[in-house]
């Protein structure tokens, strides 16, 4: 008996095995490498940033502990981003997806009419939000804007308002943009799941008497749960990175009433310089998206198990 196949009889690692593991460390050292340099160091270090104060134009810093973490638990400020980015959440998650999905069911099938509709609904999802934010900053400017303008066309006046100048009606608008922006990315999602649902499933319950309300509740929704998930999971996290759409419209105003985590950590870092304070929020921004994301991941898991 060779000695070769002795050491792979006792589990011990020849020569040509050793060489084979090196070939696959040196194919996955690329990817490696990029996750190191652009997403497991800029962790790090900003974690590393948020113990200390820093105006980030000089290289002096101030060593204060956990005090950029106590000013983000107890600022009102903060409290008032956390409120705005929860309403935000709901109103664009709950949109979003249940426009996607209304979109996605009536829009199935063949026909270029359908085709049309569903590029037409898409085309906001492939334009940048700057662009997007740009528009509908003219859109619903109060004084020359075009929804003003349409609106005194067709009698309706006294409807015009300062959608985005009005603390009561400033982050509802934006959220509502933000909607129209990405409710053909959630559509896009469901159609690409609804060309899985097994035609059997539809000619049984059609048989069984359904109706095309009864069909979707009790059979298309059901089958979209994964999806569901999938959609959710995303959405939060798009919620927690909301910056570009917010800034160009509001810039977090008026009175902070469109405040969301990424605004209040960018005028902290870069109207304040207080790097340290905006280094704590992303701190936990990304623990909170990393959190959210792993208990989705097992409710979903579980969701799937009992199926």
């Amino acid at each position: 008996m060779s000695t070769t196949t002795e050491r792979r009889r006792s589990g011990g690692r020849t020569g040509a095995d050793w060489r084979r593991s090196s070939s696959a460390y040196l194919f996955i050292l690329p990817c490696v490498a990029v996750f190191s340099v652009f997403l497991a160091y800029p962790l790090v270090r900003n974690a590393y940033v948020s113990f200390f104060e820093w105006n980030g134009l000089t290289e002096a810093t101030k060593f204060v502990g956990f005090d950029n973490f106590v000013w983000l638990f107890t600022s009102e400020a903060v409290l008032q981003t956390s409120m705005n980015t929860l309403v935000f959440g709901v109103i664009t998650i709950a949109l979003q997806m249940g426009g996607g999905f209304v979109l996605a069911v009536s829009l199935a099938g063949t026909g270029r009419l359908r085709s049309a509709l569903r590029t037409v609904y898409f085309i906001p999802v492939v334009l940048t939000p700057v662009v997007v934010g740009f528009l509908f900053s003219k859109i619903l400017e109060p004084n020359d804007g075009d929804l003003r303008n349409v609106l005194d066309a067709v009698g309706l006046g006294a409807l015009n308002h300062s959608w985005l100048a009005d603390p009561n009606t400033a982050l509802v608008t934006v959220s509502f943009v933000n909607v129209w922006l990405w409710v053909g990315f959630s559509m896009s999602v469901y159609q690409s799941a609804l060309t899985t649902l097994p035609k059997e499933l539809v000619e049984a319950a059609r048989i069984d008497g359904t109706n095309s309300l009864q069909l979707v509740r009790h059979v298309v929704l059901p089958f979209l749960r994964p999806t569901h998930w999938a959609l959710l999971t995303l959405s939060i996290i798009g919620t927690l990175k909301t910056f570009d759409i917010v800034y160009v419209l509001t810039k977090g105003g008026p009175s902070g009433s469109t405040e969301l985590p990424t605004t209040l950590l960018f005028r902290a870092g870069f109207d304040e310089y207080r790097q340290g304070r905006a280094a704590a929020i992303g701190t936990i921004l990304f623990l909170v998206a990393l959190v959210l994301t792993i208990v989705q991941l097992r409710i979903a898991k579980r969701a799937e198990a009992k199926q």
